[in-house]
């Protein structure tokens, strides 16, 4: 399997239909109907699910996105977290990369 690159655009799973609730300000609840999987997430990952929703979505345009919906600086730590949580909602299956 080819690893995704931070220019790789990353779409829902084909098979994914995600219902996303906002318990509290800190918690999200994501249940995907294609699969019967729920998961709670935190309000970046949300954000991270819309956007790649609404359009495939390339780390670099996730991370100005979160920065500024979040006040947040668009620094390592962001990168990092940003990375991890690709790679962790791509394996639970509720998103993928788009290989060119």
């Amino acid at each position: 399997m080819t690893r995704a690159t931070s220019d790789s655009l990353w779409q829902l799973a084909p098979y994914s239909r995600l219902l996303v609730a906002d318990l509290d300000d800190d918690e999200w609840v994501v249940f995907d109907s294609g699969s019967g999987s729920t998961h709670v997430i935190d309000p970046i990952a949300a954000r991270v699910l819309e956007c790649i929703a609404e359009r495939p979505t390339s780390m670099r345009g996730l991370l100005g996105d979160v920065a500024r919906r979040f006040d947040l600086p668009s620094d390592a730590a962001l990168i990092s977290y940003l990375d991890s949580l690709l790679r962790t909602l791509n394996r639970k299956n509720l998103i993928q990369p788009i290989y060119e």
